[in-house]
């Protein structure tokens, strides 16, 4: 959740207005993961944030999809596992008591069975959106190719409309993206037929495609579609050599408003099968997509890229750094990096750089965590502004709520091997992928987390444990730590290392090594022209070379069922997915972490094998709902609240609203009282851009409304023939009902809970404010 530091005024004001709203007593509940002792008076303190919503009632879904050479494959396994999404969010399947799925399932449609429950709400407002990786190469030549067309390679993180046929999709009034509204309230309507969205989407990520620039900008090209406040139109070079963002993208800028609700969950998943390339192109980052060689590196790079003296050989005065010889040829010219790391068109420009080149000449991961997580975002001038995603970006509607973080997510299906993130690494479809929790949990006495496995420590002093993870040119040694396999050498038998295979020769130091491979559905002959003389596979991994025979490269996407080599390509590849896992692991539980290399996938299909739990992208859409559900069903709490002997929680609930014709007629809530105003000035603190000019208190209930609110699970319950109206705190260890907290996360299996009418509309954003106490 969105937290903002309080002025001095603010802080001393927080006790005495929950003293006047009546839930003072002698216990004061914390914003904090711990239970609160009884306040010292003369140490209180406070918090103010938002609540998460009740429940959600719209999605935002955007596909990110690389579209450069070699994503093909994996564009058509997830054409057939999103609409499997989509089916279970706007169809959730049934439930019993313990959220365990039932067997069988009733035929869709049909009311779930007597002792069963749907697991969620059926959602009914979605937009689905497709982006892909492609931002060109601004300030070099890098992504140029004339036998390609401008948009693929540059698409300016505009949606997507294409198919694979290379039509254009029907979108939602021509906007760009699709729209699920069964109800009919959009104008014009939305998609009422699921079958017919699904079939719509499964077409249009196929059509994708994979004629994208070589230099994905994965990451920045979600930043750019949903944070960035000004994104450019082009790049120009000024004297000093740095890129200056020149424009504004307009067209991009309305695609985010007519997309993106403020009262929405948001989910991106990311689709890609090598690390991202996100060059900082507002500064010397544009260097990437040169021609010419980068520059050497100093000499201390090669043993701590994190030394004050590691700088490239181009800076000539590093302060108090000694002159490094190696950095010149006789005649005193700055020399270019080694043989190994000099050609711009290996595509290698985005690895190890600070290393190989002494400038790590890409955006910062923590950029991209910090845009989708944090409600301000710096613009051009470096300015803190209000960030777009946590915005209102239509003030024409008369509404502004405010989104939280924690509805917020990114799942990211990228190059790492199943096994290092499955709870089962002998069997995927036995517990699927670990969440946020199993990867950031370690055994006992510092033992490593699932994290230390696949991207070392955070600081990058420490290489990840499974070295298939190691982005490396040379063959790799060691053992994977799930499977216990050793790495095997180039040319090896055939899966002579279960997860990728083996290593092999990359003779001319102009690709990596792998971090796992599967079996493609079909295989692909490399030497296929067509009656041109183009190849018809031109993004094969098995073409003939002058470099080498197959056998002295011996890759293993090229080895047959025999173990021999060839220029048939049977196998699909993915690098290490580092920057796209850091971001992941930054964001905490609203990360969801999934392998582009299925641990099943079958040429031909039988509907017995689509329905197998570890069937394609099949355990990546499980991880996807399991975390979405959460936030779906609402208001799970990290924090633990002190009840009191009435069974209240020291906090105050406020709703805030843009409504000129403002009214707190709704049952359960009331006008803010005059002893609670300066509970407004709190609210406006904490979101001072949105406006907010209607404030309604919500009611703490108490007795055996209090009472049905914390043990009842109808979704409002009846008491003395009555609604309840009102909010309640339920946490099972103090009385509250096990089952209302069933789907909250292991750590969160508490909730503030508002039924009824007192939950609040759309255009509403709920507000909490509590004490905590200090030692």
């Amino acid at each position: 959740m969105l937290r903002h530091p309080l002025s001095r005024r603010a802080r001393s004001a927080l006790p005495l207005l929950l003293a006047g709203a009546g839930v003072l007593g002698a216990t004061a509940a914390g914003c904090l993961t711990r239970p609160i002792e009884p306040i010292n008076p003369k140490t209180t303190g406070t918090g103010i944030e938002l609540l998460p919503q009740s429940a959600v009632e719209k999605i935002d879904l955007l596909l990110a999809i690389d579209n450069s050479r070699s994503m093909s494959d994996k564009q058509r396994i997830l054409a057939t596992a999103v609409p499997d999404l989509v089916q279970r969010l706007v169809t959730p399947i049934c439930v019993d008591d313990q959220q365990a799925r039932i067997d069988p399932q009733p035929p869709a449609g049909s009311a779930c069975p007597a002792g069963s429950a749907p697991e969620f709400q059926a959602i009914t407002d979605i937009h689905i959106g497709i982006i892909n990786s492609a931002l060109g190469s601004p300030g070099g030549p890098a992504c140029a190719d004339p036998d390609l067309p401008i948009l693929p390679q540059d698409s300016g993180a505009h949606l997507l409309t294409a198919t694979a046929a290379g039509g254009a999709a029907p979108t939602w009034a021509g906007k760009g993206f699709l729209a699920w509204d069964p109800d009919g309230e959009k104008s014009p309507p939305g998609e009422d037929n699921v079958g017919d969205l699904t079939a719509t989407l499964r077409d249009m990520v196929e059509g994708v495609g994979q004629t994208g620039c070589g230099y994905e900008a994965q990451l920045e090209s979600v930043y750019r579609f949903l944070v960035d406040p000004e994104p450019y139109l082009s790049i120009e070079i000024d004297e000093e050599g740095r890129g200056q963002p020149q424009g504004f993208d307009d067209e991009l800028v309305q695609q985010r408003k007519d997309f993106l609700r403020p009262d929405s969950l948001v989910a991106v998943i990311m689709l890609s099968d090598e690390n991202d390339c996100s060059a900082n192109v507002t500064g010397i980052g544009w260097r990437t997509y040169q021609a010419d060689t980068l520059w050497r590196p100093r000499s201390e790079c090669a043993v701590d890229v994190d030394d004050p003296c590691c700088f490239s050989c181009a800076i000539p005065d590093i302060g108090s750094c000694p002159v490094d010889n190696s950095c010149f040829d006789a005649q005193g010219n700055v020399l270019g990096a080694d043989d190994d790391n000099s050609n711009p068109e290996k595509n290698l420009r985005c690895f190890d750089q600070k290393r190989r080149f002494g400038f790590d000449l890409l955006y910062s991961t923590q950029r991209y965590v910090d845009g989708l997580s944090q409600p301000k975002v710096p613009n051009r001038q470096g300015q803190m502004v209000p960030n777009p995603l946590y915005s209102d970006l239509d003030t024409t509607d008369g509404t502004a709520p405010q989104r939280a973080s924690n509805l917020v997510f990114f799942a990211g299906i990228v190059g790492v091997p199943w096994q290092d993130i499955a709870r089962d690494p002998t069997n995927l479809a036995n517990g699927g992928f670990k969440d946020s929790s199993d990867m950031a949990a370690g055994g006992v006495d510092g033992a490593p987390t699932g994290w230390d496995m696949i991207l070392g420590s955070a600081d990058g002093k420490t290489l990840p444990l499974d070295p298939l993870m190691r982005e490396s040119v040379k063959p790799r040694t060691g053992s994977n730590p799930a499977t216990g396999d050793a790495l095997a050498p180039p040319g090896a038998a055939l899966d002579a290392n279960s997860v990728n295979g083996h290593e092999w020769n990359v003779v001319q130091n102009d690709d990596l090594q792998y971090a796992c491979v599967f079996d493609l559905d079909t295989p692909r002959d490399c030497t296929q022209k067509d009656a041109n003389g183009v190849a018809l596979h031109p993004g094969c991994d098995c073409r003939p070379t002058a470099d080498g025979t197959p056998d002295e490269i011996g890759n293993p996407l090229c080895q047959d069922a025999d173990g021999a080599f060839g220029t048939t390509q049977y196998r699909a590849k993915a690098y290490p997915g580092v920057r796209q896992l850091q971001v992941l692991r930054g964001l905490g539980d609203q990360g969801i972490v999934a392998s582009v290399c299925p641990s099943f996938i079958t040429a031909a299909p039988t509907p017995a094998d689509l329905q197998r739990a570890d069937y394609g992208y099949r355990p990546a859409v499980a991880s996807i709902i399991d975390r979405l559900k959460q936030a779906i069903q609402g208001g799970c709490q990290p924090r633990i609240l002190k009840q009191d002997s009435a069974g209240h929680v020291q906090c105050l609930v406020l709703q805030a609203s843009v409504n000129e014709q403002c009214s707190c007629d709704a049952a359960g809530t009331e006008p803010v009282p005059g002893d609670l105003q300066d509970a407004v000035t709190l609210a406006n603190e904490l979101s001072p851009d949105t406006g907010w000019n209607c404030f309604c208190h919500v009611k703490q209930l108490s007795g055996d409304a209090l009472e049905a609110c914390r043990t009842d699970v109808s979704e409002t319950p009846i008491v003395d023939g009555k609604s309840v109206d009102g909010w309640c705190y339920v946490d099972p260890d103090q009385g509250g009902n096990e089952a209302l907290v069933q789907s909250c996360p292991v750590t969160e299996q508490r909730k503030v809970r508002l039924i009824g009418e007192a939950k609040g509309g759309s255009g509403t954003t709920n507000l909490i404010a509590c004490t905590t106490s200090s030692e």
